[in-house]
């Protein structure tokens, strides 16, 4: 195996590595952002999804239920910004009913975690 063909392997073990905990869906948009970098069906391949899927995703419109996850982490941020970083998803989450939008709590959990947000009990040093 030549030295490029060993570093392109190398890399691609990475990005499956580094991947494995994504979603479909977040699968397909980091191929969609890497398209120009490497070959579309070798990224599906590492990344362990189909072509077929990719292309799918690609021509479909985002659905109802993602539309309202990005609209709701909009919120989200905003209130995690107003509490300075200390608001965890049980406070979001009343905040958001205060403000008389109805969702689950779990929703919220979901949100706050894909988005890397803790909250912070005012023990020991800040996260960042």
């Amino acid at each position: 195996m030549s030295q490029t063909n060993k570093t392109d392997h190398e890399e691609l073990a990475r990005l499956r590595e580094a991947t494995s905990a994504m979603s479909e869906p977040a699968r397909f948009a980091f191929i969609h952002s890497q398209r120009s970098t490497w070959p579309i069906r070798t990224l599906c391949r590492a990344l362990g999804v189909s072509a077929s899927g990719y292309y799918a995703w690609r021509g479909r419109p985002e659905s109802q239920h993602s539309q309202e996850d990005r609209r709701l982490m909009e919120q989200i941020r905003r209130i995690y910004a107003a509490g300075m970083g200390a608001f965890g998803s049980p406070r979001v989450h009343a905040e958001l009913q205060a403000q008389g939008v109805r969702v689950s709590r779990k929703r919220v959990a979901r949100l706050m975690q894909e988005a890397r947000l803790v909250g912070w009990s005012g023990r020991g040093p800040r996260p960042e």
